[in-house]
């Protein structure tokens, strides 16, 4: 036990057990199909694109970049290099850079896979001090929900390779995350009272799919939920196509995402606008979104509110609001989840110290 003494009058004012002495943190962890999205609650932050690659010896480097200024912009973690088994793996924005061969699986296998316990491995060698005690809160898209138990062990065993033994793990279906980052305020308290009877309907626009969440009167309502394999890659993957039939040039979906941004190509040197490409590709996708809403929901005239989250959801807003009026897009929608998640497991933590 270790005391703390008031200077002036030489008497214990605290007294703190070992245990008192771990830190109790709250890790909201969104590991994506496309993208790894976490928040601590000691102000930590990841994001970086879900692939894995073996590390290899770099044989050679410019140095060049030294003579670029140096801007410290505070940007959350993009990538790095992490150990398995006495293997070394890169993963995000290395992997993309200077893996020879990457995996980045896009099935419901994905969770029992090595990329994916990699990526695990990551998130908590970044975020997870050696003596933690760390209430951990992530997700699964609503289909594939009743393989919770099997990601509980998946982040248990990475948790124990690391040395620590006590934690608490929640899964929760994924857009429970956009929800609780919608309802909650940061240390997990109710922001607005008047929420508590909401009707509320969630469309989390993920990198493959796309998660249909009901809430009412904050319990979950599973026959107003689900998922479709259609999201961002849908999007992405048309361009794809367009590209190859045109030019005959193979593009990654890295390379996909920036061209939507930018809603044109470059073919050798010369630049080609795709905004019509574009904008047939989000149009097909969001109406392939409006059909699952509608027959989840009808017009949704008895929700109080919805909610579009998810990477997806900036530039599918636009056609998802012609038909739900009273659709509103969270903001900084692509780590919706994950904040909410941090959010919730800051009430989970206030549970369990009552």
């Amino acid at each position: 036990m270790v005391h703390l003494i008031d200077s002036s009058s030489g008497e214990a004012i605290v007294s703190i057990t070992g245990e008192e002495l771990l830190m109790s943190i709250t890790l909201g962890a969104d590991v994506g199909y496309g993208y790894t999205k976490v928040f601590s609650s000691t102000g930590c932050a990841l994001i970086f694109p879900s692939v894995v690659g073996r590390a290899e010896a770099r044989r050679f480097r410019t140095d060049l970049a030294h003579a670029a200024p140096q801007v410290q912009n505070g940007s959350p973690h993009t990538g790095g290099q992490v150990s398995l088994n006495g293997t070394a793996y890169c993963y995000g924005e290395e992997a993309l850079r200077y893996a020879r061969l990457t995996v980045q699986p896009r099935d419901r296998q994905w969770i029992t896979s090595l990329p994916y316990r990699v990526l695990w491995e990551a998130v908590l060698e970044a975020t997870v001090p050696p003596a933690a005690i760390p209430v951990i809160v992530t997700g699964l898209p609503v289909s594939e929900y009743e393989e919770r138990e099997r990601l509980e062990v998946v982040v248990r065993d990475a948790l124990i390779s690391k040395g620590v033994s006590q934690a608490t793990v929640r899964v929760v279906p994924q857009p429970f995350g956009s929800f609780c980052d919608w309802l909650l305020a940061d240390d997990g308290t109710l922001h607005d009272a008047h929420l508590v009877n909401s009707h509320v309907g969630v469309i989390d626009i993920g990198h493959y799919t796309t998660d249909f969440a009901e809430i009412a009167a904050l319990d979950y309502i599973p026959r107003g939920s689900g998922s479709i394999p259609v999201g961002v890659a849908t999007v992405l993957d048309a361009l794809s196509r367009h590209v190859y039939d045109t030019w005959g040039r193979r593009i990654d979906m890295h390379e996909a995402a920036t061209m939507l941004q930018e809603r044109c190509v470059h073919i050798r040197g010369v630049a080609h606008n795709l905004g019509p490409v574009c904008d047939a590709a989000l149009q097909d996708t969001g109406l392939a979104i409006l059909t699952t809403a509608q027959q989840l929901w009808g017009g949704a005239e008895s929700f109080d509110r919805l909610l579009a989250s998810g990477g997806g959801a900036p530039v599918l807003h636009p056609t998802l609001a012609a038909r739900f009026a009273h659709l509103t897009l969270l903001p900084a929608s692509f780590t919706a989840n994950a904040r909410g998640y941090r959010k919730y497991g800051a009430l989970v933590n206030q549970q369990h110290a009552v």
